[in-house]
């Protein structure tokens, strides 16, 4: 193979790293002091969902709930000008977000806790999709090409670096840093997530928010509204494309934007949660304060946390 043959799979891969929309969006800092028992301020790694688990229609063995499925397409833009691999590559890999909540059960009374959040890329396979790795790449019951295994193994680098933001015994944030289709321009933004858990009867809540940067470094709301997202969501993540990010006719990160965040239940913030909704999580009351906010954005009632 060709030095240019491989440089260009090499930044065609990068740009399918942006149809899956995970980055790092926060450093670790300084450790900061010791914060109340399940209260977790430390930006930190998302937990990885195992090579060869089967996604069919809801979560699968070992998981509560199926949280997202994302499965990207060109859709809008200067479609006709991506060329046929780089179509194909943009839908192989699925985002997908996997939950697990414990049930805890005393003498007079039962609570639920999320255990875990964790991500993987899955590919199609004769009886649904299954979770691949490029360490595991015999999960997906076929040999993957080439062109495959660079997209799959540079995919697992943005993935890797995904960060929790906060976390309590009821609730997971992260975040998500993507191009996005935003007034006429493909622009950074972060995707911010919250899953939460009803801790009296198990339910659980997926809530997505958009932030963009601001001049004087940072990040503020974009709008003013979350989606609260379906169970099981499987996202149809339309792709905007644009020729002038082309280089020398290669699609490059800048060549594709998500044109929308997943669509769930539009819900307009309050004031309160839109002030926390794009801060840093600095203390454990911020994340008290941003839990109780989105509990009541879904109408769940106030209480004690297990």
């Amino acid at each position: 193979m060709s030095k240019g043959y491989a440089s260009w799979i090499s930044i065609l891969a990068t740009g399918v790293i942006v149809v899956l929309s995970l980055a790092v969006v926060a450093d670790e800092g300084e450790r900061r002091a010791a914060l109340p028992t399940g209260i977790d301020i430390h930006p930190r790694a998302m937990a990885r969902i195992k090579p060869g688990v089967k996604i069919v229609d809801g979560a699968p063995a070992g998981w509560s709930h199926l949280i997202l499925y994302a499965t990207p397409r060109l859709a809008e833009g200067d479609v006709a000008s991506v060329p046929a691999l780089a179509g194909r590559l943009a839908s192989l890999l699925r985002l997908t977000v996997l939950a697990d909540v414990s049930k805890h059960s005393a003498e007079n009374s039962t609570t639920y806790t999320l255990r875990s959040v964790a991500t993987g890329l899955a590919i199609e396979a004769a009886d649904g999709s299954v979770i691949v790795a490029s360490d595991a790449q015999g999960a997906a019951g076929r040999k993957l090409d080439f062109v495959e295994r660079t997209t799959l193994s540079q995919s697992e680098v943005s993935l890797d670096a995904a960060r929790q933001v906060a976390r309590t015994p009821t609730m997971l944030v992260f975040d998500a840093e993507a191009i996005m289709w935003l007034d006429g321009e493909h622009r950074k933004a972060i995707q911010r997530h919250a899953v939460l858990v009803e801790p009296s009867d198990g339910q659980v809540a997926t809530l997505v928010w958009l932030l963009e940067p601001v001049p004087r470094g940072g990040w503020q709301l974009r709008g003013d509204a979350l989606q609260w997202l379906p169970d099981a969501c499987r996202e149809d993540r339309a792709l905007h494309v644009d020729a002038d990010e082309f280089l020398f006719g290669i699609p490059t990160q800048e060549s594709f934007a998500l044109v929308k965040l997943p669509t769930g239940k539009d819900i307009k913030m309050s004031g309160g949660l839109k002030r926390l909704a794009a801060a840093a999580y600095e203390s454990s009351d911020q994340v008290v304060e941003l839990e109780d906010a989105l509990r009541a954005a879904v109408g769940w009632p106030s209480g004690e946390r297990p």
